[in-house]
């Protein structure tokens, strides 16, 4: 079982190190939060209350960002505070609906390198509520990579795209057993997955050593049973693990911010391709000298203005 091991661990080179998923809800509320023992990560402490968006007002238009000002305000202001108090500042403020500078200060933490599933859930609910629902999205998705498992950032991300202009495609469902396992590998993280493969690993040595030994419990039926279900979990594990490190982890998603941008066939050119909407999810090719590279679920490729689009 060496084998498999060395391989867990080379895989294991090629993961990022995503926060771990953490407890209930991310609604913003007073939290206290404690740090990790690095500089950029901290974990909420408790079970916040988990509280769904509601149906608002459809018709309201997206108002824009925080200004530079109050964001260039904050960022001084803020300068000598620890992730603790500007988090609970951004708290104040979007209790007090204050929501532009409970933003602004979201953004702060983020700036600093701080990249957690509930600061991203707060920070895209805070955009829903001006409206800014580009942002939303791309904070929810992000949400949503680090804690794929979340049912709120999964309501309040589908709650949200009922506003968008370009609704999405949902592609075909597979057979059942299929579409089974194709949930249970977009419901784990990488890291999940190599952790998974490790405990796999040791328990088909232990069965191996325990074979060896010819134990008596090692020769029945069940024992047989039980260790072709874990090696056929493990070889699974492996292909998710493969799928994920070297399929989907090179892939680059954006998310459209701007209320419309046009979709042109070339950098600086005036043939427009298509009209893309707020919120609009594409596949990002390249960014290079002020333009991305986008390329539509539909198979349509184009470029937009970098600044137009955010990256997952």
């Amino acid at each position: 079982m060496l084998l498999p091991l060395f391989l867990i661990l080379s895989l294991a080179g090629h993961a990022q190190n995503p926060p771990p998923p953490l407890a209930g809800s991310a609604q913003p509320v007073t939290a206290d939060l404690v740090h990790n023992g690095t500089d950029d990560l901290f974990i909420l402490e408790g079970e916040p209350p988990v509280i769904h968006i509601e149906s608002e007002n459809r018709s309201a238009s997206p108002t824009p960002s925080p200004t530079v000002n109050l964001s260039e305000k904050l960022q001084v202001e803020s300068a000598s505070k620890g992730p603790v108090q500007i988090f609970r500042l951004a708290n104040e403020a979007y209790e007090k609906e204050n929501f532009e500078e409970a933003i602004a200060f979201y953004q702060i933490l983020i700036g600093r390198g701080i990249q957690n599933g509930d600061l991203f859930y707060d920070l895209a609910n805070a955009y829903f509520r001006t409206g800014d629902f580009g942002h939303a999205v791309l904070f929810y998705e992000k949400a949503r990579r680090l804690r794929p498992r979340d049912n709120d950032i999964a309501h309040n991300l589908s709650y949200t795209k009922t506003f968008l202009a370009d609704k999405e495609t949902k592609p075909d469902t597979l057979p059942g057993s299929l579409e089974t396992l194709l949930i249970l590998h977009r419901k784990t993280t990488l890291n999940e997955t190599l952790w998974i493969l490790v405990i796999l690993s040791t328990l088909l040595a232990l069965s191996m050593v325990m074979k060896s030994l010819r134990l008596k419990i090692s020769e029945s039926v069940f024992f047989g049973y039980l260790k072709g279900i874990i090696l056929t979990l493990f070889l699974l594990q492996i292909i998710s693990a493969g799928v994920k490190i070297w399929v989907e982890e090179p892939i680059r998603e954006g998310v459209i911010l701007a209320d419309a941008v046009s979709a042109t066939a070339s950098p600086k050119s005036d043939k427009t391709l298509v009209e893309l909407n707020s919120g609009t999810r594409v596949r990002i090719l390249d960014i290079r000298d002020g333009y991305a590279h986008i390329r539509l679920p539909d198979g349509v490729p184009g470029f937009i203005p970098e600044e137009k689009i955010g990256e997952i």
